[in-house]
Parts: C-alpha cells; sequence; structure tokens
C-alpha cells in the first residue's frame, strides 16, 4: 500500500486523537502569528509615519497624544500655536532645520481628518497627484486614495466638513463648501486616508464658527457707551491701541490664499503644529528640542522617543501572549510526543506484520515520521488560516486597518520561520518513537 495513504489511514483511524493535536498546534501557532503580524505591521506603520520628522511643535501637553495626532492622525489635537511663536523655524535659511512643514488639524469629513497645510507637506511625504490637480485657492483639497474612495469624492465633489475628528462628535458642519480638485496616488501610508487644503481654509472655516452674536454685538456696544464717560486723551489712546491690535489681527487680505510657508510667516493666526527635518545630527539638534521645551511656550517632541515608549507600554501584554503562545507550543510538541508513544504501543503488531510481508525497518520508521508531517502541516496551516482570517476581521470591523494600516492580507518572513521552526520541533518530536519503531523485535511481538 501507498506510504501517504496508509500514513493518512492510520490517523483517521483514530480521528480524536488526531484532530486534538492538531488543534493545540494550531492555537499554538496563531496565537504567536498574530502577535508577529500585528507587531509588524505596527512597527512598520508608524515607522513609515514618523522617520521623516524629527521634531513636532505643538501647544503644551501630553508628548504621546502630539505624536499620535500631528504624525500619526489617531488623537486629538493639544492646543493651537501662534504663528508668531513659529515663525523662526520657518525661515528657510535656519542653520540647523532642513524643512519645517505647519499644519492646522481639528475638522474632518465623514471621520477622514481634513489637514491644513503647505504644499511643502507633499514633497517632504513624497506625494504625487494620481488625478487632478493641487489646491490653488482657497476652499479647495486633495484626497488620499482610500479617502476619496470610501467617502465618495471625485474630482469636482464639494463637501462640508466637519467641526471635529468624528462625524458624529458634536453635530457642527461648516457652512462653507469646499470642492476637491486633486486625488493622490496611493502610498500605503496613513496619508492615503486624509484630505489637505491650505492653511487659509482652515482660519476662514473657524472664523465663521466664531461669528459674533446678537448678544455678543449689544455686550459691545454697551462696553464702548461706558467707554464714552472717560477722558478724551484715554478715549484716543483706546482707539490707538484698538487700530494696532486690528491691524496685528488682521494683516494681508483674508480671501489670500496661504500654501506655502513664506506666505505663512506673513500671518498672525494660529496653526495646530509644525514637523521638523534637521539638516544633520549634530549636538545642536540633539539640544533643540530641549531648548524649545525650556525656552518658549512650544512643547517639541522627538516621535522617535515616544513611540519607543508607546512600545514599551503595550510590550508588555505582547510579551505575555507570546509567552504563551510559547508554552502552548512545548505543550502541544509534548502531546505529539505522547501520541507517537501511544501509536507506536498500539501498532506493534501491527508494523511487524508489515515486516513479515516485505517492508523493511525504514518503512516503519517512515511510515510514523509521514503521520507527523501530516499532523504538523495540517496544524500549521489551520493556525496560519486563523490569524490571518482573524486579523482581516479585525481589521474591518475594529477599525485596527484604517488606524494602524494593520491588515488580514499581509505576509512576512517571520512566518516562514516560525513555521520552520514548528517543523523541526516536531520531526525532533518523532525521532525517539521512529528509533523505537526501527529496533523493534518482531519475532518477540509476534509471540507476546
Amino acid at each position: 500500500m501507498n506510504l501517504l495513504v496508509l500514513a493518512w489511514k492510520n490517523l483517521t483511524d483514530k480521528p480524536s486523537r488526531f484532530l486534538f493535536v492538531v488543534l493545540m498546534m494550531a492555537i499554538a501557532f496563531s496565537l504567536m502569528d498574530l502577535i508577529v503580524l500585528v507587531n509588524k505591521q505596527f512597527g512598520d506603520h508608524f515607522g513609515r509615519s514618523s522617520e521623516k520628522v524629527d521634531l513636532v511643535l505643538g501647544a503644551k501637553g501630553s508628548p504621546l497624544q502630539s505624536v499620535l495626532c500631528n504624525v500619526m492622525h489617531i488623537d486629538a489635537p493639544t492646543g493651537n500655536i501662534p504663528v508668531s511663536d513659529i515663525r523662526p523655524f520657518l525661515n528657510p535659511k535656519h542653520p540647523i532645520i532642513a524643512s519645517a512643514i505647519p499644519m492646522s488639524l481639528g475638522d474632518s469629513y465623514r471621520s477622514f481628518r481634513i489637514v491644513g497645510t503647505v504644499r511643502e507637506y507633499f514633497d517632504h511625504y513624497n506625494l504625487v497627484l494620481a488625478q487632478g490637480e493641487m489646491f490653488q485657492s482657497n476652499f479647495q483639497a486633495v484626497a488620499g486614495t482610500e479617502a476619496a474612495k470610501e467617502a465618495g469624492l471625485v474630482i469636482g465633489s464639494e463637501f462640508s466638513s466637519d467641526h471635529g475628528l468624528v462625524s458624529e462628535s458634536d453635530g457642527h458642519t461648516h457652512e462653507h463648501s469646499i470642492k476637491l480638485t486633486g486625488i493622490l496616488k496611493p502610498t500605503g501610508t496613513i496619508q492615503d486616508r486624509l484630505i489637505f487644503t491650505n492653511l487659509s481654509t482652515y482660519w476662514l472655516m473657524h472664523e465663521e464658527q466664531a461669528a459674533p452674536s446678537e448678544n455678543d454685538t449689544e455686550e459691545h456696544d454697551h462696553a464702548e457707551h461706558d467707554h464714552s464717560d472717560h477722558d478724551h486723551a484715554e478715549h484716543d489712546h483706546a482707539e490707538h491701541y484698538h487700530a494696532e491690535h486690528d491691524h496685528a489681527e488682521h494683516s494681508g487680505p483674508e480671501n489670500i490664499p496661504v500654501n506655502t510657508r513664506t506666505e505663512l510667516t506673513r500671518q498672525n493666526k494660529e496653526i495646530t503644529s509644525v514637523l521638523l527635518t534637521f539638516k544633520g545630527k549634530n549636538i545642536q539638534a540633539l539640544n533643540f528640542g530641549r531648548q524649545i521645551n525650556e525656552n518658549t511656550n512650544l512643547m517639541a517632541v522627538n516621535p522617535a522617543i515616544e513611540i519607543n515608549r508607546l512600545y514599551e507600554l503595550a510590550g508588555s501584554a505582547s510579551e505575555i501572549l507570546y509567552l504563551i503562545g510559547i508554552i502552548l507550543a512545548i505543550l502541544t510538541i509534548l502531546a505529539l510526543f505522547i501520541n507517537l508513544m501511544q501509536v507506536l504501543e498500539d501498532r506493534q503488531k501491527e508494523i511487524a506484520l508489515l515486516r513479515l510481508s516485505g517492508a523493511n525497518r525504514i518503512f516503519s520508521v517512515l511510515l510514523l515520521v509521514t503521520e507527523v508531517v501530516y499532523i504538523l502541516i495540517i496544524g500549521l496551516g489551520l493556525g496560519f488560516l486563523i490569524s490571518h482570517g482573524f486579523l482581516h476581521w479585525a481589521s474591518t470591523n475594529l477599525g485596527l486597518g484604517d488606524k494602524y494600516e494593520i491588515r488580514g492580507l499581509f505576509f512576512c518572513v517571520e512566518e516562514i520561520q516560525m513555521a520552520g521552526i514548528a517543523l523541526l520541533s516536531g520531526l525532533l518530536a518523532s525521532l525517539y518513537p521512529a528509533w523505537l519503531a526501527y529496533r523493534q523485535d518482531i519475532s518477540k511481538v509476534l509471540m507476546s
């Protein structure tokens, strides 16, 4: 009889024992594979998103929140910062800074975040248009490929943004609509799920929101009436102060689009953050963030440091699950060894009869090893399907794909390495039972 057929019949002759070992192996491998897949994709996603940013300048608050919001786009902003505070860092001739990318955040459309920024952002991240053109005027936008597809946006579409990072967050929608002028080529990064416009569009939309109400107007009129009771000198001084204040707040026509950081330096508005990249890794660059934190009202955050801290926070749980997987794998190999010893004991007479019918010692060994290979291949294959199937479900239903770029259809070399180790371990577990089968004395077996 064919070796492969005979080995399969021997396994299915005791299905409960066969299924028990296979399921243990599938669970152990799927758990370890799941952890490897998540850590690999999580690390790749954070690495790709932060590798081009040396420092994040933003409002005082949580450093990790600043990185998650401004680099990963998965958290809320820590606040806004005045352009006057970051104007020196926008200088193209800065001796330390190679690039400075300002951003305004806080709005969204159908849960896709809208980023107010400058055209240098696209060069910095190597973002190229697939169709359409870059925004030129206010209330124009370009979208990442996934954002455009899932939000149903095409070139020429007009939409109104929501104030907040989730559509249902506060129910406020800006009155002015934005027109989509371009769609970016896919990059496999978080930028595929963002919508981009210029900084002045952000300001104009939020000035509409902050327009004074009738009660505010009445209070202002009342304040002006009270002010008229002061002497003429004080009145002239107040008019002079207000004229200077208004000039500072509204320098430049409101309808001029701000598409570059040079144009931003002429404004007295607020933005959310600035992404900095240094010209080199010298001592000045290393101390740059610390000096900003100590001497200014800004918060400077190194994304690499904060991401490492995030790994430390999540690493303990990941290591515990991985350890559980290793323990299950050891128990599985032990169960496989015990199963083989029982098989050898139960089939002593069968093996002796095979030897009498002409089969040699090697055939009995190969028969046992073939059964082990069947168990290993089926168990590992089932575990592979479980881990990738679960990730595919979680990516779609739990938002892991949208937030962290974690997909079920992702494969890595570490999986092959783990499968190889599992196969080798199973074969090692079969060596002793196979040696006993090889040394079996058929005369004693038949006489017993």
